[in-house]
């Protein structure tokens, strides 16, 4: 018999062919119809397995997404939003001082397993990400904890059956934002003693799709919650198929498989376009995507030379070629959708002549050189890899600076960044909750942060943002902290990329989330 090759086992080229061939002809002259799932069944092609499903301690994505269905905060964010909106608080206020928030709760709520939702639900669930010796929490399992609510967050309380009182350390702007957070959902107290340290494959909560089952590697199955407190999921179930390969994802979207797949990379975009039964949805992400320089070793310790390196590197070129137009030049610290960023800034336009001048002024006429420490999969904010490292090795040739690239595994890239054990490292960042802290902060400001970039004025301004409640006066905050962040140029300011979803055309509701928490109970099927 002649053995002919699966799918997921020809070459990349091969591949990308046949999803080109496959996308032009629609699969409208393939013989027998494709299978597909039910017709009441919405079908999620996932990159990943989950890892665990208690929101308490997840730290992927692909949990989170799966959660989202299943969990509520006292906030949410707004469907495809970075605002916020009610969730199981229907109203909020803040004290005078702004150390403590009063959340009232939404009455008549229920979780999954019957029972009602009360503020003991609330202090539980945020309380064993706290305290450390509260009997559900899980010691050195809870990585969100700390972004979270640590140091921020003094005690929740309960004012009552349905009050909480979260009481601050001191006024902290982004707490709705980390509310909102996967880390803080609610669950249910019931479930949690019921199940312990199984929890995570037991989950139980409030939100619109209920957990049905889990098959490791296979698939994760979520059903309509009939008695949701608000609009009922428009689907009877939701699964999380398991495809690791992109290509498989959208050969799976495009046969009728699977209905929604994320992830897309550009140049598969383009085919995308090319299917009349599917439909490509983009918008900017909330990402970054950039280099950290090392102020602290060798050449980078002069900021000339720092401003040098972003002069010398082309990244209008990057974006219009490398990525096919599908992002954009940094230009700040902050993407277009996050409070502070200023479309007006002083951005570093491509000038190796400037870069040139620079080096001559700093004392690098004849150049040097240096290392760069990259990954080498493809990123969200980086679809092409490491061949992001090798045009900025050759940009920076062009003025006189040498460039050894150093190609390391991500745990490893991770851990020697950690360290400050590298030049310069490329790296990028996909925000966790869409504030500005969360790149100021996150980034800069922490002092264990990896370029090791230290600057009174600019961490006096980020505390500042932290502790402003006024949106107005943070966004003039956080732009003062930006010119600040330009000027020093502690990293090599690169991009932002766009993000996709692929979906069949009967596919109605599905909206692209900046934060990936994508929400499928408001998406239809049409026959």
């Amino acid at each position: 018999m002649k053995y002919i090759p699966s799918f997921k086992t020809l070459p990349h080229a091969a591949r990308l062919a046949l999803l080109g061939f496959a996308f032009l002809i629609g699969f409208t002259n393939c013989g027998a119809p494709p299978s597909a799932p039910e017709t009441d069944s919405l079908v999620f092609a996932h990159g990943s397995d989950a890892v665990n499903l208690d929101p308490g301690s997840m730290e992927d994505g692909y949990s989170a997404n799966i959660a989202q269905q299943m969990f509520e905060g006292l906030v949410k964010f707004k469907n495809g939003s970075l605002e916020i909106e009610p969730a199981l608080a229907e109203r909020w206020e803040t004290s005078g001082d702004g150390r403590e928030w009063t959340f009232y709760l939404r009455p008549g709520v229920k979780f999954h397993d019957g029972t009602t939702l009360t503020s003991e639900a609330i202090v539980l669930s945020l309380m064993r990400l706290l305290d450390e010796n509260h009997p559900y929490h899980l010691a050195g399992r809870m990585p969100y904890a700390d972004m979270a609510l640590r140091g921020i967050v003094k005690e929740v309380v309960a004012d009552g059956d349905m009050t909480v009182r979260v009481i601050l350390y001191e006024p902290y702007a982004p707490l709705l934002k980390n509310l909102a957070m996967f880390c803080c959902f609610i669950s249910s107290p019931a479930a949690l003693k019921k199940y312990g340290e199984e929890y995570s494959v037991h989950p139980v909560g409030t939100g619109p799709l209920r957990f049905v089952k889990w098959t490791r590697d296979v698939e994760v199955v979520l059903a309509r919650y009939d008695e949701y407190w608000g609009a009922p999921a428009k689907t009877q179930q939701v699964i999380y198929k398991v495809l690791r390969d992109p290509e498989v994802r959208l050969f799976s979207v495009a046969r009728g498989e699977a209905s929604i797949m994320v992830g897309i990379n550009p140049q598969t975009a383009a085919e995308v376009k090319k299917n009349p039964n599917l439909t490509l949805l983009e918008q900017p992400g909330v990402n970054i995507s950039f280099a950290y320089m090392n102020v602290e070793k060798g050449p980078l310790i002069d900021k000339r030379v720092r401003q040098a390196i972003n002069y010398a590197v082309n990244k209008k070129a990057i974006c219009d070629h490398l990525f096919e137009g599908y992002a954009e030049p940094m230009r700040g610290i902050f993407p277009p959708s996050v409070l502070g960023h200023d479309p007006d800034s002083r951005a570093y336009e491509f000038d190796p002549d400037k870069a040139k001048a620079l080096l001559v002024e700093a004392g690098y006429s004849d150049g040097f050189d240096i290392e760069i420490m990259t990954y080498s999969v493809p990123r969200p904010y980086n679809p092409i890899g490491a061949r992001l490292a090798e045009v900025v090795q050759n940009d920076l040739s062009e003025i006189g600076v040498r460039v050894k690239i150093s190609q390391v595994e991500w745990g490893t890239l991770l851990q020697r960044s950690l360290n400050h054990d590298f030049e310069i490292c490329m790296l990028g960042w996909s925000t966790d909750n869409g504030d500005p802290d969360n790149f100021a902060y996150a980034l800069l400001a922490n002092p264990e942060n990896r370029s090791q970039f230290k600057h009174e004025e600019f961490n006096r301004l980020v505390r500042l943002g932290q502790q402003t409640y006024d949106e107005n006066e943070r966004l003039k905050i956080y732009q003062q902290a930006q010119t600040i962040a330009l000027d020093e140029a502690p990293w090599l300011f690169l991009n932002t990329t766009k993000d996709f979803a692929a979906l069949r055309q009967n596919i109605k509701g599905f909206v692209l989330h900046p934060m990936a928490l994508h929400y499928l109970w408001p998406v239809s099927i049409e026959n």
